[in-house]
């Protein structure tokens, strides 16, 4: 326990630093001033009734300890302490009624999400009110042990429909009681899922008439912004709490990382009943009057959501606009995500079939042709690709296919990769000629292609994540190195030395590695920023 003079200033006795009661005359002993809560040993006697068994929990408003009622069978019990620390004077005295208020509302209320007050006194200079003792854990201790700490979506609402309820019954007390400091810490939660609200030790009468209220009180993230002297608190302040907590219990965001600024909650990826972010939402308005008007509006609109699991908000693409379309832009959505089959080959992928091609040839043309072309193949393409010129092109129609085929299908990307792969024989002059010697090495972008495709299985067509531009990179590594692998053995088949052909493979694989790996990245990075929005982890 905290600690006392030692010296009962009624008769001089000399206590141990423990003692509540001077041993000689019974009187008070009154504790250091301002001495924190908490301090309470196993088996002190409080008010000749009450022993002490364990500390239950500390707070900034005193502490909660488990006691025995010794004149009602040991019937257990919780006695909280008020806590002393810091003030004097005047501001005891406040505190000191401000307990007695909150012994005196509990007295009056009788909810099945409310403890019942058993009694109250003063001993030692403190406060201590005795109540019935609830099992189990704080909402916030259940919450911080849920997965990336969020519930799943029907038990966040149980619980909001649990506490709509209790909260319904004050503002509905004569005079209304406004609790002011709801979050998960002041809710307990027994072992069977039971709640119940604690601490009233800010709760008010809600006064009609009263312009705001004489003390600023409350939860930074937790408390409606006219809680901070704009106006009276109103049963409406609850309702701004209520949808912090629900909107934490979905989230797993804690709502004073950013007191007044909640994150859309489909930024969470949640799947949610449709129009339960809108009520969420509307409960979190900084203009009271735009808030649900009671929570028996919000305990109904809750309702209509329980087991339903259907239709969902998963974040929801923006509404469209009308602008000029990019390059980019142009390409037909993704077969995965407008809802048909990766597999088939249908008339809207004629677009991004008939983009790639174009964009294939153009860039042939311009690195063969072009007036830029002697300079690109003297300064960069000798030198990455001494052995020949069309290496360089063949390797960019390789990107290309990869790209088409991991943004519109397996068969876009072989078709692009095939049919462009033609050009780069044509412009790199090797004719007819080619197709008997060295058709195999235009065997693997047509196979690149089609492999890349393959990744909507998984992405979707979203590459707004490192995972998906990753994943897209490693089967396009794979699908290089086996079309490579097949090329060099029909090479060798044909005759070619071994240890050529192998050197060979070792050099123009790792090259179209390297560099494919840093253009596809950043071909799927711009096609995201043009296309779906800011990267995420």
């Amino acid at each position: 326990m905290e600690a006392s003079s030692g010296f009962c200033p009624n008769c001089g006795a000399a206590n141990q630093p423990q003692q509540t009661q001077c041993f000689a005359c019974g009187q008070p002993l009154t504790p250091a001033v301002g001495a924190p809560t908490g301090r309470l040993v196993a088996d002190t006697l409080l008010n000749r009734r009450y022993k002490v068994v364990r500390v239950l929990g500390k707070g900034g408003m005193g502490a909660v300890y488990e006691a025995e009622d010794t004149l009602l069978g040991e019937r257990i019990v919780a006695v909280k302490e008020m806590s002393q620390q810091g003030l004097s004077g005047q501001n005891l005295h406040n505190a000191a009624e401000n307990f007695k208020r909150e012994a005196n509302l509990l007295a009056q209320l009788q909810h099945p999400n409310l403890p019942v007050i058993y009694d109250y006194f003063s001993e030692g200079g403190r406060w201590y009110l005795v109540m019935n003792f609830i099992p189990g854990e704080t909402l916030e201790a259940y919450l911080n042990k849920a997965k990336k700490g969020r519930l799943a979506v029907q038990e966040a609402l149980q619980i909001a429909i649990e506490l709509c309820s209790v909260l319904d019954y004050l503002h509905k007390h004569h005079p209304p009681i406004v609790f002011r400091d709801l979050k998960p810490s002041n809710i307990m939660r027994t072992p069977q899922g039971q709640l119940y609200l604690i601490d009233f030790g800010i709760a008010r009468h809600f006064k009609p008439g009263q312009a705001k209220d004489t003390a600023i009180y409350g939860s930074a993230g937790y408390s409606a912004p006219e809680q901070y002297g704009r106006s009276q608190t109103t049963p409406r302040s609850d309702v701004y709490s209520l949808g912090a907590v629900l909107y934490q219990l979905l989230s797993g965001h804690h709502p004073a990382t950013s007191p007044f600024r909640f994150p859309p909650l489909q930024s969470f990826g949640l799947a949610l009943p449709s129009g339960l972010s809108d009520l969420i939402m509307q409960m979190l308005d900084m203009d009271e009057s735009k808030r649900p008007k009671d929570m028996a509006t919000v305990k109904r609109d809750l309702q209509r959501f329980v087991g339903n699991a259907a239709p969902t908000q998963m974040a929801p693409s923006p509404p469209p606009v009308l602008q000029k379309q990019t390059l980019l832009q142009s390409v037909a959505p993704p077969l995965a995500s407008a809802g048909g089959s990766i597999w088939s080959l249908e008339g809207r992928q004629l677009r991004p079939i008939v983009m790639g091609i174009l964009l294939c040839g153009l860039l042939e043309f311009w690195l063969d042709r072009g007036s830029f072309a002697p300079w690109f193949q003297f300064h960069i393409a000798n030198v990455i690709y001494p052995v020949g010129f069309g290496n360089i092109i063949d390797m960019l129609v390789l990107v290309l296919a990869i790209f088409f085929g991991a943004i519109a299908g397996p068969w876009v990307g072989l078709i692009v990769g095939a049919v462009s792969t033609l050009g780069v024989d044509y412009f790199a002059g090797l004719g007819v000629a080619h197709y008997t010697f060295l058709w195999n090495w235009d065997v693997r972008i047509a196979l690149a292609g089609f492999m890349a495709g393959l990744v909507l299985l998984r992405t979707k067509g979203r590459y707004n994540s490192r995972g998906a531009i990753i994943l897209t990179n490693v089967v396009a590594i794979v699908a290089i190195i086996l079309g490579s692998a097949f090329a060099n053995l029909t090479d060798i088949g044909r005759g070619e030395a071994a240890q050529v052909a192998g050197t060979t493979f070792l050099y123009y694989t790792a090259i179209d590695i390297v560099l494919g790996a840093i253009c596809l990245s950043l071909l799927l990075m711009l096609y995201n920023r043009r296309n779906r929005g800011a990267m995420i982890a």
